[in-house]
């Protein structure tokens, strides 16, 4: 059974135009007001399971970012780098492409730690 946290958050997801309010802890307790037609409880169920499942994936990904140590040593590599060795550097390290997707995946976290700070 969902929390009112997730039928909350599943509503605002699934309808997030519409117009209703909460008096208790499950769909039965909420009163609809305007927008679309209410979600059934399976079309909530559904949709929590979908945000826990994206909760899930993104915590998991920031777990990964947080403990690459190689994107420190790039970024510091890169902020410091003239046009000519960040060319260098893409030549000698792309080679295929696997090669390629390695060093996309690896600039876009330099990019991504770097907004972050």
């Amino acid at each position: 059974m969902a929390t009112r946290e997730e039928i909350v958050a599943a509503l605002q997801s699934l309808r997030p135009s519409s117009e209703w309010k909460m008096s208790g802890d499950t769909l039965a307790d909420v009163q609809w007001i305007s927008g679309s037609t209410k979600p059934t409880q399976q079309e909530i169920d559904a949709e929590v399971t979908r945000l826990a499942s994206v909760a899930a994936t993104e915590a998991a990904r920031e777990a990964e970012y947080v403990s690459d140590a190689g994107r420190i040593d790039l970024m510091d590599r890169l902020k410091t780098a003239t046009v000519a060795q960040i060319d260098a550097w893409i030549d000698a390290n792309v080679t295929s492409l696997a090669a390629a997707r390695a060093v996309l995946k690896a600039i876009v976290k330099v990019i991504a730690l770097d907004r972050r700070n």
